[in-house]
């Protein structure tokens, strides 16, 4: 028999668990708290039982800091939500991120011995090396900082330019600018697409909002933008900058890295996302494939 629930006005989580008794029986668990734990191990066990789409699946991350997890010691060797996913799904992770990295190419004119400071190249890197199931994007945060060494005549610390993207054009000649966010973010975009889009699952990851943290004042503008750039290509994004409780004080270690508790209250948000994450559209892909011609 079929059994509808109705959650009331307010829940955030609805459980359903079988009594230890009776088992045909079961009670409703309104707002329970969840650990980590809790979701790999028992919420999401009914998911892999019946399909686990990154089961054995190759996942690239790409990033900056935050992705890179250095405060992070879930374990030594992959940390962040890489290595999360790799434990919740069982995929093969390859985490290509860096901190200081930035979607615009200022920081590697700035540091040319690093080109891992452009996101792009993480992707680049693994050209003609593997192929991709799964690219999980993250970047946006150091474009966005005003801690950012804009190469500028006057040598003036300032946000990274936004610049314009292109809302019809998939030719690489029409976001030539890599000193913009924009720039950058569609080019990450294109070659993600170009080298692995037939079959990889794509998503964006923004992760929280910094408001303790003066240098990411108005931040939004740049993730916004982001954001409408994936939009364009048909890219899946998820965003925690809003309706998010992530208390900074206590789950950073200076108002911007997460620590691994951080990581922990992220990770069911970024599984929940892996799920939803799909290959870009037959149009998009061919839109692509023919600026190659």
């Amino acid at each position: 028999a079929m059994v509808s629930i109705t959650a009331p006005a307010g829940a955030k989580t609805v459980q359903l668990q079988l009594t230890t008794q009776e088992k045909d029986q079961f009670y409703v668990r309104i707002n329970a708290e969840v650990t980590l734990m809790d979701y790999q191990k028992r919420i999401l066990a009914d998911t892999k039982a019946i399909s686990n789409p990154l089961k054995n699946m190759k996942l690239l991350t790409v990033g900056d800091s935050l992705c890179a997890a250095a405060n992070d010691v879930y374990n030594e060797g992959l940390k962040g939500w890489a290595a999360r996913i790799r434990d919740t799904f069982g995929a093969n992770v390859i985490n290509c991120s860096q901190g200081g990295a930035a979607l615009c190419n200022v920081r590697l004119v700035e540091s040319p011995n690093k080109p891992r400071q452009y996101i792009v190249n993480q992707l680049l890197e693994n050209n003609g090396l593997h192929k991709f199931d799964y690219i999980l994007l993250e970047g946006g945060g150091n474009d966005a900082s005003v801690n950012y060494d804009s190469v500028q005549a006057n040598d003036a610390v300032v946000k990274a330019p936004i610049g314009t993207y292109h809302p019809t054009s998939y030719d690489p000649a029409d976001f030539d600018d890599q000193t913009t966010l924009a720039g950058g973010m569609e080019r990450l975009i294109y070659n993600a697409i170009k080298e692995h889009g037939d079959t990889a699952a794509m998503g964006f990851f923004v992760p929280f909002d910094m408001p303790n943290k003066e240098s990411f004042a108005g931040a939004d503008a740049h993730f916004n933008a982001a954001i409408a750039i994936c939009e364009k290509w048909g890219i899946k994004s998820l965003s925690l900058l809003e309706d998010f409780e992530f208390d900074t004080n206590d789950l950073t270690s200076d108002g911007i890295h997460a620590t691994a508790e951080g990581y922990d209250v992220m990770q069911p948000e970024i599984n929940a996302f892996m799920l939803e994450m799909r290959p870009v559209s037959a149009e998009v892909w061919n839109a692509v494939q023919a600026t190659l011609d």
